[in-house]
């Protein structure tokens, strides 16, 4: 690649520091293939703020580059591994410094991170052209000067991204626009300053809307270039003309599979229609695609409201437009218009599925070639993530089961076997197998979606944010005799006479939300064989009436609590969850959690995430909570409203918005470290807790029964950090709900003579760190989208048995359809009403014909018909 060399009127003067790219290239290697994704581009079509910019609005070319590109590299990773990439010892920095020490020029690094599963970090070293200590320096050195030494506040208010999509499908070019946009505004952005460097860190991830576009850019190209400019915005006529801190010219392939794809759809077609045709249809396609208010406008200064001039321009070459040759030939028009058709009927096919597939594998791509790893390969660990993460391995959820493994009995024993012949269990056979619960041999099969019962439907994806575009979305669909149940069942829970209730299921026996109801009702009379019996058939017809698509051992199956029908499966999770845990099936109520938990893992409507370390722990499935932790999964208020959500949002940002900050999860992360015998970083992690969360040591103490007066604790009680913490306590205190939660559920793990002594080596080990101290405050609150938890009830969290909450339906007095409370005249008629129903009795004002035809019954008769006539006195 050859030097830029400036026009005469343009060239800069002098400088002492020249071109430092040769240095660069001899300082370490690259792989071929990622060397050829980057480069320097012309930096003269960048237009800037000229001098003249604040009267006229005047953008002009400004002068070369205050920094050249030397270097550019790829990590793959997580986002603590990934945060300062320059540190590392992998890094170019840390390489160039080493070698070159004070000889090297000073670096601005800019590291995108981009999502995907890894995450993957693209840095872009730039090095500086001049010497920062010259005779004359320009508006755009002082401000660089500025920009080193100013705090972060200032550094995101005014470094500036120009993008520009030079080669590339048109909804990319459209979608990505040439505005100017301000990253730190809406993108999480850190700065780390370092030895004759400055590093600035653009998390992509941490944005919805920016995720949005990367997905659309990497679903929708075969491939495409990008030049990307970085200014230091000029808001004043000192600070005027705007000069490049530096520029970069990438390029994106097509990915490997992406190819092979493409290739098996030619082979399976016999004639392929012209190019001219193909590429209308993709036009079309793109164009059905492509979102509206996109690109990066949610980012746009207003002030650098560019013209429409190149809009109108992109348009009038989007007819012109040829894309290039690639290695392997376009698929025929037939086959992208049949694909079409099917995703509008909503039928998904395997080409389908392996387009969905295929959105991440230009990351996939990058990262295998930096890590010398296949494309194939980098995509397999992709999936193995989130499958190990959500996916539910269901032989393990059966409680029944776990229990005969505990107590080592068979489960291909005589007393497991089935009699045969038996008419109650030869129509079960028919039916699909459950792995969930073990249905008994006197239950009755659920009735069909057609005769009365629920099903699983494919469905949208939900609104808002959260929920991934690869994954796949159910909900429960009620047939019309169900909901005619529904309503009576509502009518008979007015009444809240669990009597009547008890003899609704003894006619309808799968009705979902009364099964729920009575195993709240016996758990309550500590009738526990009762309410197990009654969640489990609940599960059973539930799992029955799955979809064949919803595979929940892949992970990838999503649901929304707010769409209607889907909350009983989600409360009948929850109840199953607490049940087989109190029953000491440990691994049964994890994996039954985890289900519950991959329904929607950035919502987590029932709070599950309060109780899945304790879970996991206890059946040591310590791995799962380690890679929990670090998957960093945003949480997202499904329940807050318009408003609260934008604050939500405002008051996140800078913060950490992820479930890794919910206190439960950071002990339990010090606790797996510690039982899989990762001492040291055990200890660590949980002095860091106990740092962040000092109020939680001595309820906790109590709650095992450790004696905090001892001579052992009461040093570390009557410390600084312990003694003087900050209380939390509060009527409506997040932070101290969940300490409670924590102590309440976990206390019992702590109780280990071997979890007491590491809890007092971890205190004592935070104590003596005053670097340790210094980096972790205390946390008095926690972020706006974790305040949902706010909700939970600590009952939930207990094994003992409570009673119902006051809140509970049950509990409340009976009231008609429309919120009035019943008398007692009107409970008496309705209990009657039951009463002449179950005995046959036929209201007179039925349909005529269907009235005639039931009265041949011998058990029914009509209201009044067998009434006598008053008898008239004998006439005189």
């Amino acid at each position: 690649m050859k030097d830029f060399v400036a026009p005469d009127n343009l060239k800069p003067t002098p400088s002492p520091v020249k071109s430092w790219k040769t240095q660069a290239d001899n300082c370490t290697t690259q792989e071929p293939k990622l060397r050829k994704l980057w480069s320097q581009p012309d930096w003269m079509q960048f237009k800037l703020r000229s001098k003249t910019y604040l009267q006229n609005k005047i953008k002009e070319t400004g002068a070369p580059p205050l920094f050249e590109l030397v270097w550019f590299e790829s990590f793959r990773g997580t986002h603590e591994e990934l945060m300062h990439v320059c540190s590392s010892k992998k890094s170019f920095a840390s390489k160039a410094l080493a070698k070159f020490g004070n000889d090297m020029p000073q670096l601005f690094v800019v590291t995108l991170i981009i999502p995907g599963s890894p995450l993957v970090a693209t840095v872009q070293y730039f090095a500086r052209t001049k010497s920062s200590g010259s005779e004359d320096p320009t508006e755009a050195e002082k401000l660089w000067e500025r920009f080193l030494d100013a705090d972060d506040a200032f550094r995101s208010s005014r470094f500036k991204l120009i993008p520009t999509i030079v080669d590339g499908p048109w909804i990319i070019r459209k979608s990505v626009g040439t505005t100017p946009c301000i990253i730190g505004k809406a993108i999480k952005t850190t700065y780390f300053k370092g030895p004759n460097y400055l590093e600035v860190h653009v998390d992509i991830s941490s944005d919805t809307v920016a995720k949005h576009i990367t997905s659309l850019c990497r679903s929708q190209s075969t491939h495409f270039t990008v030049d990307m400019g970085f200014v230091i915005e000029g808001q004043s006529e000192e600070e005027l003309p705007e000069a490049l801190l530096g520029c970069v010219h990438g390029l994106n392939k097509m990915s490997a599979r992406q190819a092979k794809r493409l290739a098996k759809e030619r082979e399976a077609e016999a004639h392929v229609d012209s190019d001219e045709d193909v590429e209308s249809g993709e036009d079309e396609e793109l164009e059905e695609k492509r979102p509206a208010n996109m690109g990066f406008a949610f980012l746009a200064d207003s002030d650098d409201s560019e013209s429409e001039s190149d809009d109108n321009e992109e348009e009038q070459e989007e007819d012109e437009e040829v894309e290039e040759p690639v290695a392997v030939p376009e698929p025929p028009k037939n086959n992208k218009k049949s694909k079409k058709i099917n995703r509008k009927k909503g039928a998904g096919s395997d080409d389908e599925n392996e387009e969905k597939q295929s959105v991440d594998d230009i990351l996939d791509a990058l990262a295998a070639e930096a890590g010398n790893l296949s494309v194939d390969e980098a995509t397999s660990i992709r999936n193995e993530q989130e499958q190990s993460l959500f996916g539910v391995q269901l032989k393990f959820a059966n409680a029944d089961k776990e229990m005969k493994r505990i107590f080592g009995v068979k489960e291909g024993g005589p007393s497991n076997n089935r009699k045969r012949g038996d008419p109650r269990t030869a129509a079960r056979v028919a039916v699909k197998k459950v792995m969930m619960v073990s249905p008994l041999d006197e239950w009755p099969r659920p009735p069909t979606f057609v005769g009365g019962g629920i099903r699983w439907t494919r469905s949208n994806k939900p609104k808002g944010a959260g929920w991934n575009s690869l994954c796949s979305y159910y909900e429960i669909t009620w047939s019309i005799a169900y909901k005619k149940l529904q309503e009576e069942f509502e009518l008979l829970q007015r009444t809240h006479d669990p009597n009547l209730i008890a003899h609704f299921l003894q006619r309808y026996p799968y009705h979902i939300d009364a099964l729920l109801t009575m195993s709240e009702v016996f758990q309550h009379h500590g009738q526990m064989d009762h309410a197990t019996d009654c969640i489990k058939r609940c599960m059973y017809v539930l799992e029955l009436a799955w979809a064949d698509q919803f595979d929940v051992s892949k992970g990838n199956c999503r649901m929304d609590i707010q769409t209607e029908h889907n909350s009983g499966f989600f409360r009948a999770l929850f109840l199953l969850m607490k049940q087989v845990g109190r029953r000491g099936c440990m691994r049964s109520a994890f994996e039954t959690a985890k289900l519950l938990l991959s329904l929607d893992p950035q919502g987590d409507p029932m709070n599950v995430l309060l109780a899945i370390d304790y879970y996991a722990l206890t059946s040591r499935q310590c791995q799962f909570l380690i890679d929990l932790f670090e998957s960093k999964t945003p949480a997202v208020d499904r329940f807050a409203s318009d408003e609260a959500k934008k604050t939500s949002w405002k008051s996140s940002i800078g913060a950490s918005d992820s479930i890794a900050a919910l206190p439960n999860l950071q002990f339990s992360l010090a606790l797996a470290h510690f039982f899989l015998g990762n001492e040291s970083e055990a200890k660590e992690k949980l002095a860091t807790a106990l740092l962040k969360f000092p109020t939680i040591l001595k309820p906790l103490l109590e709650k095992i029964a450790a004696n905090p007066s001892s001579s052992s604790w009461q040093p570390i009680l009557s410390s600084r950090v312990f003694a003087n913490a900050r209380s939390v306590d509060g009527e409506q205190s997040v932070l101290q709900h969940l300490l409670d939660i924590y102590v309440t559920r976990n206390h019992s793990i702590w109780k280990v003579n071997d979890a007491q002594s590491f809890l007092l080596r971890s205190a004592k080990h935070a104590l003596a760190s005053p670097a340790l101290v210094s980096a972790n405050p205390q946390v008095l609150e926690l972020p706006a989208c974790l305040h949902k938890y706010i909700c939970a009830v600590t009952a939930d969290y207990s094994d003992e048995i409570t009673t119902l909450p006051a809140d509970h339906p049950m509990l409340q007095p009976p009231q008609l359809q429309n919120g009035q409370p019943l008398d007692a005249e009107a409970l008496a008629a309705l209990a009657r009403a039951q009463e002449e129903f179950e005995a046959g009795n036929l209201p007179a004002d039925a349909n005529p014909l269907l009235l005639f035809l039931q009265t041949l019954l011998p058990w029914n008769h009509v209201q009044g018909a067998r009434q006598q006539p008053p008898q008239q006195p004998p006439p005189q």
